[in-house]
Order: C-alpha cells, then sequence, then structure tokens
C-alpha cells in the first residue's frame, strides 16, 4: 500500500507544480522535471504551497528514492483526493490529529514509536469540538505511530470503522 501512495504523492505533486489538477501523470520524464525544479537557484529548500501545505525538497527527495512517506505528503495526497473526487460528506482530519490521539507510553519496544494502546480523549475533543461527525457518511483519520502508517476509515453515520493497513492489519487493536 505504501508504494502506491508513493507513487500517488510523487504524481500529485508533479501535477500541482505544472499548475494543472487534473490529469495525473508518471513517467520518469515527470520525476526528472521534478528533480531538476527542486534544484534552481533560489528555491531555497521550498518547492511549493499544495492545499495549504508547504512542500519542501527533502520530502520530494524521499519520494523519489521510495523512502519514508511523511504527514506532510499525506496531508496533500488525501486533501488532493477529496478536492478531485467531488465526493460529497466526506471529511478528511489532518494528521495533526491522529498524532494527537496517540499517548505516549513509557514501555514501547522502540523509542521511537508510539504505542498505539491508548487514546488522548482531551485531544480528540479539543479537534473535533466543532466539528458534528454524525454529519459525514465518511470521515479519514491518517495516524502514524512513527513507524507505520494507516487509515482509519470512520462510517458515522451506520456506526462503523474500518483499519487499512498494509503490515497484515497489525495494528488493528488500536482502533478498539
Amino acid at each position: 500500500m505504501e508504494g502506491v501512495l508513493l507513487d500517488e504523492a510523487k504524481s500529485i505533486l508533479m501535477t500541482q507544480m505544472r499548475g494543472r489538477s487534473t490529469s495525473l501523470t508518471r513517467g520518469k520524464t515527470d520525476v526528472q522535471k521534478l528533480r531538476r525544479f527542486a534544484q534552481l537557484p533560489g528555491a531555497d529548500g521550498l518547492l511549493l504551497t499544495c492545499y495549504g501545505h508547504d512542500v519542501w525538497k527533502g520530502e520530494v527527495e524521499r519520494i523519489e528514492r521510495n523512502q519514508w512517506l511523511d504527514a506532510i505528503i499525506v496531508n496533500v495526497m488525501l486533501r488532493h483526493a477529496k478536492t478531485t473526487s467531488g465526493a460529497r460528506n466526506v471529511h478528511v482530519l489532518d494528521t495533526t490529529f491522529g498524532k494527537a490521539l496517540l499517548v505516549p507510553h513509557s514501555h514501547a519496544d522502540s523509542r521511537d514509536e508510539l504505542p498505539l494502546t491508548a487514546v488522548n480523549h482531551q485531544a480528540a475533543e479539543r479537534f473535533l469540538h466543532n466539528l458534528r461527525l454524525e454529519n459525514y457518511r465518511l470521515v479519514l483519520v491518517p495516524i502514524c505511530n512513527n513507524v507505520h502508517w494507516f487509515l482509519c476509515a470512520l462510517f458515522p453515520m451506520r456506526r462503523i470503522m474500518a483499519v487499512i493497513c498494509s503490515l497484515g492489519n497489525k495494528y488493528d487493536d488500536a482502533a478498539t
């Protein structure tokens, strides 16, 4: 799943840099154009602002090398999908919401990994106090525990939640 997300991120960013928001293209020449754009004098590391997020040279280089997928890229991709799909009654929460939900725990296997064993209810209330989830058919919540990304798909009207994970649903327990 992450490989597909990386390909989509490359495509979306390249399309945005060309100033088109429709036909997404892929290919080696596009990656070369992206690389040339990133190396322009005066670019100072900031490539573009896309859907309100600053996309930096290093983020694009990591995608180009099929390395880490970071929060900015995930935010841009999800916003692009929502904007171009024409789907109604869909809300996409920013990655800062998913990060705020996680409660750091001293018994984690790795100091870098945020365990998915508890939820910060106060943070959830702060983010959602003006949002009526029951008005949406679908709410997407991207979450990263500093090691792996997964996506929670909430269907509030039906009271259903699905966790989409490329590691064989290793993080299903995070949903409960």
